[in-house]
């Protein structure tokens, strides 16, 4: 449940329109402020376009006061514009509603809400929503859990491209979640996403080749997978990597070494710190069948 949560907190920046007409006006000049950090023309030049009932701006609004870029962070002005653009029929603004109920932002968490406007939005075809859908589904959040209908909607958003959805599609696959376990169509998903530079799906297809899942055991490619995590900032590609490192000193494997960042990389793991050291020697105390234990770091 855990990881599902982690899935749907990918998405808790609020989603901003940035698409605008060939031709310029105050929506358009919203935009480009934003874009250039400028947030009082941003601001300024959204107010105005949001006045005359441009549903993007009303949720470009909602996001700025939802993030507090520009303006005091305000949930319930966050709410209003959203809700404004929402009703208008906006597949984003109806998306970023969906997420404001379900972590309960400025008003009671309510799966209800979330889930009607996340239909709302995907029903558009919005990947965002598609995606927070299937996690609702996957894990049983304001709906019985169904892995059939899990499926389907990360599915519908990975077709579209959407990382976080084929990183999800792909630990269905490798669970044997609502489909046959089958780690060639895991690892498929798994790439497409870690392709897109989706941390998550670095570590998970980092996974797969030390624990030789569909492929031979290629430790070489798990730490490539788990150093691009890592370098993202991901506090577990941190940790993998520190652990191969480490299991590779223990064994003396032929893998080149990596002592000149090793104690860096354990010092720049929050809020761990240095006791990602102490997990690293125990893992390694069993050397040969280390990575094969490594069942629980699947997302």
């Amino acid at each position: 449940m855990q990881n599902l949560r982690r899935a749907l907190l990918g998405l808790s920046v609020a989603t901003l329109v940035v698409v605008g007409t060939a031709v310029g006006g105050p929506f358009e000049d919203g935009v480009a402020a934003y874009q250039r950090g400028d947030y009082a023309i941003a601001l300024q030049s959204y107010r105005k376009a949001a006045d005359q009932g441009d549903a993007r701006a009303q949720n470009n609004l909602g996001a700025m006061y939802e993030s507090g870029r520009g303006v005091p962070q305000s949930y319930t002005e966050a709410i209003r514009w959203y809700r404004l653009a929402a009703d208008q029929g906006d597949a984003t603004a109806q998306n970023n509603l969906g997420s404001i109920y379900i972590y309960g932002r400025g008003v009671p968490q309510n799966y209800a809400e979330a889930m009607k406007w996340y239909r709302l939005a995907a029903d558009q075809g919005d990947a965002k929503a598609q995606h927070n859908l299937g996690v609702m589904n996957e894990s049983g959040q304001g709906v019985p859990q169904s892995y059939t209908e899990a499926m389907r909607w990360y599915r519908l958003a990975a077709d579209q491209g959407y990382a976080n959805a084929q990183n999800n599609l792909g630990s269905m696959y490798i669970y044997g979640r609502g489909v046959p376990q089958n780690y060639a169509e895991a690892m498929k998903w798994y790439r497409l996403a870690a392709d897109q530079g989706n941390a998550r799906a670095q570590v998970n297809l980092g996974i797969m080749y030390g624990k030789g899942q569909g492929t031979p055991k290629n430790y070489a490619e798990a730490m490539k997978w788990f150093r691009l995590a890592a370098d993202r900032g991901d506090a577990q590609g941190q940790v993998m990597l520190a652990s191969v490192i480490a299991m590779v000193w223990a064994c003396r494997r032929t893998i080149p070494r990596q002592s000149s960042g090793f104690a860096s990389r354990l010092t720049k793991v929050k809020p761990l710190g240095n006791s990602i050291s102490v997990i690293c020697i125990a893992r390694v105390t069993a050397c040969p069948k280390t990575m094969s234990r490594r069942g629980s770091g699947i997302a």
